[in-house]
C-alpha cells in the first residue's frame, strides 16, 4: 500500500453543495482495484514501474522512494477508476462466461496475454507522477490542492515538447482530406490508452471546480460608474483624469457590445477619432461607431473591426458620453493614435491594473449603499474578463433580444480567433456587410 503519510484528494459525495443524498457508500472508491480492473486497462505492478523509471530497486529507508511508489500506486488507481465498478465487473464476468464457453469445445478463450511491457516508460507513467505532485500544492481556488484543471497543463507542455523533439527525426503524414489536412503519427507516451484512463480517473477522483466570474446588475454598474464620474471630476492632475475616464469608457462600451476582458483595452484611439463625428445627429437613432483594434484584416478590409451603439441605452449607459470624453483628454495628453486604452506614454493598459481600478470602485460602494449586492455576492465575485459579458447576454436575454442578435454581436470574434484565415461562420454571417448591421447593433444596445 501507499505510504499512509502520502494523500490526495478525493472528491466525495460531502464536497458538493447542497442536500447530500442518502446513498450506500462505497468505502473503496478510488482507493482499491477491483477484480477485472486489468481487462479495461493496461497495468504493470508498482514495483515494475519503479524500476523502469529509476532503474534501481525501491529502498524502504528513502522518503523519494516511498513516495515514488504512492504516486505509481495513485496513478494506476486512477486508471483503473476511468470505469465505473459495474462496468468492471460486467465485463470481468462476460469474459470468465465466454471462456467457459470456449472451454466446452476444447479453447481456451482467444483472449491475448497482456505483456511483457518494454522497459521503458511508454505509457507515460512520469508525467501522470508530475501531475500528482503538482496536485498537492495549494491552489488558487483551494488551499489543500490544486485544480485538475491546472495540472492538465503538465501533459500539454510534455506533448509539444515530444514533438519538438521528434521533428529532426522526420513525421510520417496520413493525409485525411483534399484540402491540406494531415494527421501525424507518433508514439508519444501521453498519448497512450493507459494514459488517456489515467487522466478520466484522475479527473473524476478529483472532479473540476468552476469559478466563473458574476454577472454584475445594471443597478450596480450604474453605481459604480457614477463612482468613477466622481473620480474624474475630483481628479487633480491631468493624468488621474485621464486614468478614470478610460475605466468608465471601458465598463460602458464592455457592457454594451458584450465584450470579454482582454477585448475592451482593443479599442483604437486614430480610428476613434476618425469615425466619432458618425452618427451623432442621426435623426432616427443617434449611435456611435467603436472600432477594436485586429491583428489581421477584418470586414471590409479594414484594420479595425467596426461596431456600433446607440448613443445612450435605455438604462442609462453613454457610450458617447464617455467615448467624447476619452477622446478629449487624450488630446490634451498629445495622443491621437495607438490604444486608447493606455497610459500617460501610450502604452496598453493591463487587464490587472483595471480590474482593482473596477474592484475600488465596487468596494466603495458595498461600504456605502450595500444593498446594491445581492446576499450571496461579494467584491470578489466579480472580474472584467467575464463579468460584463456575462452581465450583457443576461440582461439582453432578459429583455427577449433574439439569439440572432446576440450571436450577431458576437460576429467580429470569429474574424479575430481566425488569425488571418477564412472564419468558421454561416453563409449568412460571410456575406454581411457590417456597415448594414448597425440596425442589430442598435437593438441589442438600446434594451441595455
Amino acid at each position: 500500500m501507499c505510504d499512509p503519510e502520502v494523500t490526495f484528494y478525493i472528491k466525495r459525495a460531502e464536497d458538493d453543495e447542497g442536500v447530500v443524498w442518502k446513498r450506500k457508500k462505497d468505502t473503496q472508491r478510488f482507493l482499491a482495484a477491483r477484480n477485472g480492473d486489468h481487462l479495461s486497462c493496461p497495468f504493470q505492478c508498482d514495483l515494475c514501474i519503479f524500476r523502469l523509471l529509476r532503474k534501481t530497486e525501491p529502498d524502504d529507508e528513502s522518503a523519494s522512494d516511498r513516495l515514488l511508489l504512492a504516486c505509481i500506486r495513485r496513478a494506476n488507481l486512477d486508471a483503473f477508476w476511468s470505469r465505473e465498478k459495474r462496468t468492471v465487473e460486467g465485463n470481468f464476468n462476460a469474459m470468465k462466461r465466454a471462456r467457459a464457453n470456449s472451454a466446452v469445445v476444447g479453447l481456451d478463450g482467444g483472449y491475448p496475454r497482456p505483456g511483457p511491457f518494454p522497459f521503458e516508460d511508454v505509457c507515460g507513467y512520469e508525467v501522470a507522477i508530475q501531475m500528482l505532485l503538482g496536485s498537492k500544492k495549494p491552489g488558487k481556488n483551494d488551499a489543500t490542492y490544486t485544480q485538475f484543471d491546472t495540472i492538465r497543463k503538465y501533459r500539454s507542455s510534455y506533448f509539444s515538447a515530444w514533438q519538438v523533439g521528434q521533428a529532426a527525426r522526420g513525421t510520417l503524414l496520413v493525409s485525411t482530406d483534399e484540402k491540406g489536412t494531415f494527421s501525424r503519427m507518433g508514439s508519444c507516451p501521453t498519448q497512450s490508452l493507459w494514459f488517456a484512463k489515467f487522466m478520466q480517473g484522475c479527473r473524476m477522483r478529483m472532479g473540476q471546480l468552476v469559478i466563473q466570474d458574476k454577472a454584475i446588475s445594471v443597478e450596480l454598474l450604474l453605481a459604480v460608474l457614477e463612482v468613477v464620474d466622481g473620480r474624474v471630476r475630483d481628479a487633480d492632475t491631468l493624468s488621474t483624469k485621464a486614468w478614470w475616464v478610460s475605466v468608465g469608457t471601458y465598463l460602458t462600451v464592455g457592457f454594451c457590445l458584450s465584450l470579454r476582458g482582454p477585448e475592451g483595452f482593443m479599442l483604437d484611439l486614430g480610428a476613434l477619432r476618425k469615425y466619432l463625428e458618425k452618427g451623432r445627429a442621426d435623426a432616427a437613432c443617434p449611435f456611435v461607431t467603436i472600432p477594436l483594434l485586429g491583428r489581421f484584416k477584418g470586414e471590409e478590409h479594414h484594420r479595425q473591426h467596426l461596431l456600433f451603439s446607440v448613443a445612450e441605452t435605455n438604462s442609462g449607459f453613454q457610450p458617447r458620453k464617455w467615448l467624447d470624453a476619452l477622446v478629449g483628454v487624450r488630446q490634451q495628453q498629445g495622443l491621437t493614435s495607438g490604444p486608447a486604452m493606455c497610459d500617460d506614454r501610450g502604452y496598453v493598459t493591463d487587464q490587472a491594473t483595471m480590474n482593482e481600478a473596477f474592484r475600488s470602485c465596487l468596494e466603495a460602494i458595498q461600504e456605502d449603499a450595500p444593498e446594491l449586492f445581492p446576499p450571496d455576492q461579494k467584491v470578489s465575485d466579480f472580474d472584467i474578463d467575464r463579468t460584463l459579458r456575462r452581465a450583457s447576454d443576461s440582461r439582453a436575454k432578459a429583455l427577449g433580444v433574439s439569439i440572432d442578435d446576440i450571436n450577431g454581436i458576437h460576429r467580429w470574434t470569429k474574424v479575430e480567433r481566425a488569425k488571418g484565415r477564412k472564419p468558421a461562420q454561416s453563409m449568412s454571417d460571410h456575406y454581411a456587410d457590417v456597415e448594414h448591421l448597425r440596425p442589430m447593433f442598435e437593438r441589442y444596445t438600446r434594451g441595455l
